[in-house]
Formats: structure tokens, sequence, C-alpha cells
């Protein structure tokens, strides 16, 4: 969801002249213009909920923590609510350069999802994927590191900003 909250903030930023961020890393998001393919889970019975959680890589430590999961739940819920029923609305594409990470065995977003989002990127836009399902960032935690700092490395020094 991650993903999404950062490109619609993005375009919000832009819509009222407002300063944009250098560069968008995103992570396990199909390009908002696609259709959902995916059932809607959010309104899944707790223990339903919690399986496919696990089948995507939510750590079984999360999972069996009962405590964590009564607050989390709602949490989740509201949050995959947001995914399930988000409506794109086209604008032009964005004037900084994208880059998205997937996991090579994420059931949810695949490669083409993540290729997608190039027409939302007028500055270009990089593609990897990393090894893991759709939770790759605990999978793949050191490969993860390296291509956010590799990243944010290449991003030009921006101007200082005057208040």
């Amino acid at each position: 969801m991650g993903a999404l909250v950062c490109f619609e903030l993005t375009r919000q930023l832009r819509r009222h002249n407002e300063r944009l961020p250098e560069h968008l890393l995103l992570s396990a998001f199909r390009a908002p213009h696609l259709p959902n393919p995916n059932i809607r889970i959010h309104h899944l019975p707790d223990e339903v909920l919690k399986t496919v959680l696990a089948k995507e890589g939510t750590p079984r430590e999360i999972l069996g923590n009962e405590d964590l999961m009564r607050l989390m739940l709602p949490v989740l819920r509201a949050d995959l609510e947001v995914c399930d029923t988000y409506t794109y609305l086209p604008e032009p594409p964005l004037p900084i350069p994208l880059t998205t990470l997937g996991g090579r065995h994420d059931v949810r977003v695949g490669p083409e999802d993540l290729h997608a989002w190039n027409i939302h990127a007028r500055s270009g836009h990089e593609h990897h994927m990393l090894p893991g399902s759709h939770m790759f960032i605990h999978e793949s935690r050191d490969l993860v590191l390296t291509q956010v700092a590799s990243t944010i490395t290449s991003i030009p020094q921006a101007e200082e900003m005057t208040v």
C-alpha cells in the first residue's frame, strides 16, 4: 500500500505546486492504472485473511502473535480495503524518475504489473525483481537495502531548500 500512498501523495503535491520528491522508489504494487485482477480480501474472516497473509510472506512470528494480530488486523483490513477499492484517475506522468521493486514469486503482483509503472514517469523508470514473495523485503533484505542505497546515491544532489 505504501507505493500507492507515495504515488498519490506525489500527485497531490504536484496539483498544489509543492516541492516533489527527487525520486519514487515503490515496491510490490501494480501500476495504478491497471485493474486489480486479485480477489478482494479485506472482508475475509480473520483466519482466512491470516492464511492469505501467510502465503504472501507475512512472517509466522507476526501471524502467530494473537495480541499483535488483535491490534493489527483492523489496520490491515483498512489498508487492504484502500487497495481493493482504489480507482485511478488519469493525470500526466510525474516529472521524476521511478524505481519499482518486486518479488520474483509474488502471486499478486507480477513483473508486468511493475513494469507498467513506466507510463507514470516522464523522467525514467527502473524495474528490479528480487528473490521472494510479496513480502520479499524480509526474504531479500540485503538485496533490497543494496538497491535502495544504489538508487539514493544515483540521485543528483538537490539544491538546498530555502525556507
